[in-house]
C-alpha cells in the first residue's frame, strides 16, 4: 500500500514540476487522447501554472499544499474550490486527488495547437482544421482567420487559401500590389512580372508598373519593339513615331523601326526633313543628298536646301546639268535655256550645250546678234565683221545688218570699195564724185578729201568753211587774197586796197601809202584818222607812236584792255614779231603773216613763228616742209596732227586743238594766236573775247573792231562793244 502511494506522490510531483517551469515547450506536444499513462505527454497538459510546494522532508508527502483551489484556477477560472473540483487536498490525502485532478484537467483542454478545437471550430492559437488546432499563416500552410498571413506572405488560392511568398518574378503581388527588384504587379493575374516583360493585355512592365506600350511616348515593348513604322528609342527607352527625332543629336526613327544617325549626306532625313545645310532631304527616299545631286527620282535636283523641279526652260539644272528635251543648261547661271536661247557670257544653246557666238566666224548669238558691231549672216548663220563680205554678191555687214552695198548712198563694200565715187570713211556709205563726205570733205575722184578751209578743195557747191571764198576749185580764208587786187570778205570776192574805205588786202596791203585799220584802207595825209589814239595816217603809217609802219612798234589791238584783239600793222606787207615790231613777212625766215600765212606752200614754224620754205628744215626735228605742213607733209596741216616740239600747227588759218589742227580766223572758228599776244580773225572779223572765237565787229552791241574801232560812234572802253 505505502509502495502504491509513494509512486503516486513522485508522478503528481512530475506534473507539478512540468507545470512550473516558465518553459512552456512541453505544451506543444500533441494530444494522446487522455491515457493517463504517466508519460511527458500526459504531464504537460496541466495548464494550471502554478507549482506545487514539496517539503524538503524526504518523505515525499505534499506537505504544506497549497489549496486546492489555486491549482484549479485554470480549469474553472476561479480561485475557489466548486462543484467542478476534485476534494480539498488534506495532509492524508492529497496523492490521490492530484492524480485525480491531472485526469480531469487534461481531459478538458482545447483551442491550442495540437488540442481540439474549443466548441468544435475555434481556437486560440492557429486555425481549426478537421477539429483540431492547426498551425497558419507561414509559407505553405494554410491562411489564419480572415485570410491573413505572417510576414510579407500573401494568402492565394480558394476557400481558406494557402500562404505563399510575394514580390518575387512569378509570384502574388505583396500587399498593395507591391513587387520587388522593379518587377510589376500584373493587375489582371496579380503576379509580379520581371521588368521589361509583358503583362497581360499587351502591356509591358515597365518603371515598376504595367503600361501601354508600343505606341509613340509609350514604353518600348518586350523585345524593344514599337508598333507600326515607330522606333524603340535606346535614350529613353520609349517608343517615337517613324520620322521623329530619337534622344541623341542627329538621330532619327527610320527605315527598320530603328533609331538612326542622320542629316548628314547619305544618311537619313532628320525630323521635319531636316539635313545639314546645304543637303536636301529627298522626299522620294527619305535621305539626305549632297547639293545639286538629284531628288525625287530624278525629276528634282537639290538646290541650297530643297528639292526642287528642274530641267524646265528657266528652271534648274538637273544632275549632270541636264535639261529637258533640247534645252541646254546654262554653267554661267546654273539654269536650262531653251534651243537658240542666249547662255551667259556670250554663249548660244545650240544642239544641247552652250557653245561661243557672236565673234567672227562664230555662230550668230541669240536674236541673231554679233558683237563688235558684226553682223549675223543670214547666208551662213555666222557673224561676219563690220565692212566685211556676207554671203552673197554685193552685201557687206554695215552697222550690224548685212546689206547691199556699193551704190550712191549705200555702204561701202568689203574693202571700203564702192561702184563709183568715194568710200566716206566717216559715214561708211558711198558718195558720189564731187560730193560732200562728213567732216568737211568731200568725194574727189574716189577718195574723200579735206575741204571748205583755207587752201582746200572746195567742198560740195562751192562752198566754203568760215566765210572762206572759192576761186579756182580752192578755199580763200576770209581777208586772204585770191587774186591781185581782190580779197575774200565774208565769203565773197570783192576788189581791195585801191580806193580810200576799201577792204584792206592780205597782209594789211592797201595802195597809195594808205594806211590799213580795222580792214579799211585809209588816206594818207589830209587828215585821216588812224582812230583814237594813233593819230593820223602818214604813208602807211599811223603818226601816234608812230606805230604801224615798218620798223615800228606794232599799233595796240586792244587799246582799253577790255578785247582780244591782237596788235597789227598798218603798212603793207607787214606782220608783228615777237618783239612787237612790224616787219616783212610771209618769206623764207621772214615772221609769219597774220593766220600764220607763209608764201608758196611754205610752212609756218611755231617754235619760231618765222617761215619754212618749202623743202626747208622744220624746227623741232620735224622734217622738212611739203605744201605747208612739216615732216614732208604729215603734220600741221587741218585736219592732221599738230607737230611737235612747238612747232604745232604750220599751215595757213590753223591752230593746234586737242592734238590735231583745225582751222581758225575764219566766221565761228577759233581764233588765230599771234605772236605778240592776243588774237588775229581775218576780215571782218574779231575774236569774240566771250567765246574765243571769230565773230562779226564794229557795228551796234558787237564787239570793237581791232583798235577799238567801231562803225559808228565811240568803243565802249569799259566793255570794248560798239554802241
Amino acid at each position: 500500500m505505502k509502495a502504491r502511494r509513494i509512486w503516486a506522490v513522485a508522478a503528481a510531483c512530475a506534473v507539478w514540476v512540468v507545470a512550473c517551469t516558465d518553459d512552456f515547450s512541453a505544451f506543444e506536444g500533441t494530444y494522446d487522447g487522455g491515457a493517463s499513462d504517466g508519460t511527458v505527454t500526459d504531464t504537460a497538459v496541466d495548464q494550471t501554472g502554478m507549482d506545487v510546494n514539496l517539503p524538503p522532508d524526504g518523505t515525499g508527502m505534499d506537505v504544506n499544499v497549497l489549496p486546492d483551489a489555486m491549482r484549479d484556477a485554470t480549469t474553472d477560472g476561479t480561485l475557489q474550490d466548486g462543484a467542478g473540483d476534485a476534494p480539498a487536498d488534506t495532509r492524508d490525502g492529497a496523492l490521490p486527488d492530484a492524480i485525480a485532478d491531472a485526469a480531469s484537467e487534461e481531459a478538458a483542454v482545447c483551442g491550442i495547437l495540437g488540442s481540439p478545437c474549443c466548441n468544435g471550430t475555434s481556437c486560440t492559437t492557429g486555425i481549426c482544421a478537421s477539429g483540431t488546432c492547426q498551425p497558419c499563416g507561414s509559407t505553405g500552410q494554410e491562411c489564419c482567420n480572415g485570410r491573413t498571413c505572417t510576414g510579407t506572405d500573401v494568402c492565394t488560392g480558394g476557400d481558406a487559401g494557402t500562404c505563399s511568398g510575394c514580390g518575387a518574378v512569378s509570384d502574388p503581388c505583396c500587399a498593395g500590389n507591391v513587387c520587388n527588384g522593379g518587377a510589376c504587379c500584373d493587375p489582371t493575374s496579380a503576379a509580379c512580372v520581371a521588368g521589361g516583360a509583358m503583362c497581360t493585355g499587351g502591356q509591358i512592365c515597365a518603371g515598376g508598373a504595367c503600361q501601354g506600350c508600343g505606341g509613340p511616348g509609350q514604353a518600348c515593348c518586350q523585345g524593344s519593339t514599337c508598333t507600326g513604322t515607330g522606333c524603340c528609342d535606346p535614350g529613353t527607352a520609349k517608343c517615337v513615331a517613324g520620322g521623329t527625332s530619337c534622344a541623341g543629336a542627329n538621330t532619327v526613327c527610320g527605315a527598320g523601326n530603328q533609331c538612326v544617325s542622320c542629316g548628314s549626306a547619305g544618311g537619313a532625313c532628320c525630323a521635319g526633313s531636316a539635313c545639314a545645310s546645304p543637303a536636301c532631304c529627298d522626299g522620294a527616299s527619305g535621305s539626305c543628298v549632297l547639293n545639286g545631286a538629284a531628288c525625287g527620282g530624278g525629276t528634282q535636283v537639290c538646290q541650297t536646301g530643297t528639292c526642287n523641279t528642274c530641267g524646265a526652260t528657266g528652271l534648274t539644272c538637273c544632275q549632270g546639268s541636264l535639261c529637258t528635251g533640247t534645252g541646254c543648261c546654262d554653267p554661267g547661271s546654273g539654269s536650262c535655256v531653251a534651243n537658240g536661247a542666249a547662255c551667259q557670257g556670250n554663249n548660244l544653246c545650240a544642239g544641247g550645250s552652250c557653245t561661243a557666238c557672236g565673234a567672227t566666224g562664230q555662230q550668230c548669238c541669240a536674236g541673231s546678234s554679233c558683237g563688235a558691231g558684226g553682223c549675223c549672216d543670214p547666208g551662213s548663220g555666222t557673224c561676219v565683221a563690220s565692212g566685211a563680205a556676207c554671203a552673197g554678191a554685193g552685201a557687206v555687214c554695215n552697222a550690224g545688218a548685212c546689206v547691199a552695198c556699193g551704190g550712191g548712198g549705200q555702204a561701202c563694200c568689203a574693202g571700203a570699195a564702192c561702184a563709183s565715187g568715194c568710200c566716206d570713211p566717216a559715214s561708211g556709205a558711198c558718195v558720189a564724185n564731187g560730193a560732200n563726205c562728213q567732216g568737211s570733205a568731200i568725194c574727189s575722184g574716189t577718195t574723200c578729201v579735206p575741204c571748205g578751209g583755207a587752201a582746200q578743195a572746195c567742198c560740195a557747191g562751192n562752198a566754203c568753211l568760215g566765210g572762206g571764198c572759192c576761186s579756182g576749185a580752192l578755199c580763200y580764208a576770209s581777208g586772204e587774197t585770191p587774186s591781185a587786187n581782190n580779197v575774200c570778205e565774208n565769203g565773197a570776192i570783192i576788189a581791195c586796197g585801191g580806193s580810200n574805205g576799201a577792204p584792206c588786202c592780205q597782209n594789211d596791203s592797201c595802195q597809195g601809202g594808205r594806211c590799213c585799220v580795222a580792214g579799211k584802207c585809209l588816206r594818207s595825209g589830209g587828215g585821216s584818222s588812224c582812230g583814237p589814239g594813233f593819230g593820223n595816217c602818214n604813208n602807211g603809217s599811223c603818226s601816234t607812236g608812230p606805230c604801224g609802219g615798218s620798223g615800228q612798234a606794232c599799233c595796240n589791238g586792244n587799246p582799253n584792255g577790255n578785247g582780244a584783239a591782237g596788235d597789227f600793222c598798218t603798212a603793207s606787207g607787214l606782220a608783228c614779231t615777237t618783239a612787237n615790231k612790224c616787219a616783212t613777212c610771209g618769206g623764207a625766215n621772214q615772221p609769219c603773216c597774220d593766220g600764220n600765212f607763209c608764201s608758196g606752200g611754205g610752212c609756218c614754224d611755231g617754235s619760231s613763228h618765222l617761215c619754212v620754205a618749202p623743202a626747208g628744215a622744220c624746227g623741232g626735228g620735224q622734217g622738212t616742209c611739203t605744201a605747208g605742213g612739216c615732216m614732208s607733209g604729215a603734220c600741221g596741216e587741218i585736219g592732221q596732227a599738230c607737230c611737235a616740239g612747238s612747232v604745232g600747227c604750220t599751215s595757213p588759218f590753223a591752230i593746234c586743238s586737242a592734238g590735231s589742227c583745225v582751222a581758225c580766223g575764219g566766221l565761228g572758228q577759233a581764233c588765230c594766236a599771234e605772236p605778240s599776244g592776243g588774237a588775229y580773225c581775218g576780215e571782218p572779223f574779231v575774236c569774240d573775247k566771250a567765246t574765243g572765237r571769230c565773230a562779226p565787229c564794229g557795228l551796234a552791241s558787237q564787239d570793237c573792231c581791232q583798235g577799238a574801232i567801231c562803225g559808228g560812234g565811240t568803243c565802249n572802253a569799259a566793255t570794248d562793244t560798239c554802241p
